[in-house]
């Protein structure tokens, strides 16, 4: 026992310095049942990421510059003794990998409508990486989507509450529309849904005899809502919008328009890039094509294998690649919800469905060779079963006699999360080129499919392919995946994290999601 809390500092934790002015703050710990006194100045506040208020939300983001001073800083005063006395010292330097383990990769040339290509870049060069991404937009809205179905839908639905302004209504309405009848070459017609309740919305949209697209405006932004939407009209395409971000972006731009000309074409900028944006998003969930390449890749088609969060459902993406990109996303259930497996006649029977429903095009041309990504690591029997896939296909004429198949694990993440950068002459830290992968062994592969010039915030974090298949060439895999990644419809003036028929796997799990979450409440 001790006098004080002072007394036991001086006695027992000398070093720390605890003086008998310093405050003390009562903290509360694991296994015991009172809150203890403790001096207040060894204590740090920890606040998680998602508790910060919006304009501190990238508070976390570190430039490659400051990471490597925070971290040789961290060695630094660590020292390299930390594994005890007698043990190997630790390496206080930062890992590089051989130059001769190194691939350096060039965007690929975009195809665009009418003949029109966006070359790739002669040389890996800061700006003429940058240039390539600034120069897809305007492309795209000169000569607009590279193919839209036939049979696409011509009428977009706006459900949008009734208490938002007449004039703010019209400008997305107008705005949104124009974007979309110039991009598909095709007349859009708005047809508006005004409404007071979310039920109200969702009662006449579920009056049509046919789902359509929709793009809807709610007020609230709790999760709840979100959900109830996804889960209402689960058999709709929907472009989700908060009052509150179209009111901000319209309220900006109407309020420089009165008050500060200065200011005005920044406000134009900003509401036409929302409207845009929000335009690419109904593209895609109509299933047109801004862009494609102009050369054949490695392989003719792209199969994405993903399983949710709660293990509940998994997610196939067939990216066809030839005459141009087109890709078709299923969500299914899983027989197993403990376990990241999926069965393996499931996985064959879902996998056939998709691969048929491909084959019923017009423009269908056997497929020589098919790039499997599993997001994480192949489970199971799962490898088994794609075999068992291959074969059937090959009997069916979908796949061609001799057809290639390779199995890739995809890595999105890891425990170590690693982060890429350059270090340029006299020590100078930089971010890293996009496009550079390098080899931890033969079958295994790091690639930043992000960094400079596009990611303006934090160091990149790359992905990791993982061969699974015999005689696999991984050269040819990085590329493929790379190439995948500039099919950046959401965004094309900045670089996609993911492969698009990972991204795609992604984004409908996470609705699904949604969905189910909405279904237990």
């Amino acid at each position: 026992m001790y006098d004080s809390l002072l007394e036991y500092y001086r006695q027992k934790q000398s070093h720390l310095k605890i003086d008998a002015d310093d405050c003390v703050a009562m903290v509360s710990f694991k296994g015991i049942d009172q809150p203890q006194p403790v001096a207040a100045k060894l204590l740090h506040l920890r606040v998680m990421n998602n508790s910060l208020p919006r304009p501190l939300k990238q508070i976390d983001k570190l430039a490659p510059k400051e990471r490597a001073r925070l971290i040789s800083c961290f060695w630094k005063d660590s020292g390299s003794d930390l594994l005890g006395c007698g043990k190997p010292p630790v390496a206080q330097h930062f890992w590089f990998p051989e130059k001769k383990r190194v691939i350096k990769l060039l965007p690929p040339t975009l195809q665009f409508s009418d003949g029109v290509t966006l070359p790739a870049p002669q040389k890996r060069d800061y700006r003429k990486f940058q240039e390539h991404y600034r120069q897809r937009f305007p492309l795209l809205h000169k000569v607009g989507c590279l193919n839209t179905p036939p049979l696409m839908e011509r009428i977009i639905h706006f459900a949008i509450p009734t208490k938002i302004t007449q004039e703010v209504r019209g400008s997305l309405i107008r705005d949104l529309t124009g974007h979309l009848s110039r991009l598909t070459k095709k007349t859009i017609t708005p047809k508006l849904v005004p409404y007071k309740t979310l039920d109200e919305a969702f009662l006449e949209l579920k009056g049509y005899n046919k789902p359509g697209m929709v793009v809807f405006v709610f007020d609230d932004e709790a999760p709840e809502t979100y959900y109830k939407v996804a889960y209402e009209l689960s058999n709709w395409r929907v472009k989700r919008i908060t009052s509150r971000e179209l009111e901000n972006k319209f309220g900006r731009l109407e309020s420089v328009s009165n008050h500060d000309s200065s200011q005005l074409s920044k406000a134009e900028r900003e509401w036409k890039s929302f409207t845009e944006m929000s335009a690419l998003d109904v593209l895609q969930q109509m299933d047109c094509v801004p862009w494609g390449f102009k050369d054949e890749l490695p392989y003719d088609a792209h199969l994405a294998i993903d399983v949710g969060r709660d293990k509940r459902y998994f997610a196939l993406s067939l990216l066809i690649l030839q005459p141009f990109p087109h890709i078709y996303t299923v969500v299914k259930p899983k027989t197993d919800a403990k376990k990241e497996t999926i069965n393996g006649t499931v996985l064959n029977e879902n996998i056939i469905e998709l691969f048929n429903k491909v084959a019923q095009q017009n423009d269908f041309q056997p497929i020589r060779s098919v790039l499997v990504l599993r997001d994480g690591r192949k489970s199971g029997n799962e490898l088994k079963a794609i075999k068992t896939t291959q074969e059937e296909l090959i009997t069916t004429g979908i796949l061609v006699a001799g057809a290639v198949v390779d199995i890739v694990d995809f890595h999105k993440s890891s425990l170590k999360k690693p982060r890429l950068w350059e270090k340029m002459q006299r020590n100078r830290v930089e971010q890293i080129l996009e496009g550079e992968a390098f080899f931890l062994n033969n079958r295994a592969v790091v690639l930043a499919t992000t960094g400079a010039p596009t990611l303006n915030q934090g160091t990149a974090a790359p992905v990791m392919l993982v061969g699974q298949s015999e005689d696999i060439d991984m050269v040819q895999v990085t590329k493929a995946v790379y190439a995948s990644t500039h099919l950046n419809f959401s965004s094309p003036s900045v670089a996609q994290r993911l492969p698009l028929e990972l991204k795609r796997t992604d984004d409908e799990l996470k609705n699904r999601d949604s969905q189910e979450i909405r279904r237990i409440q």
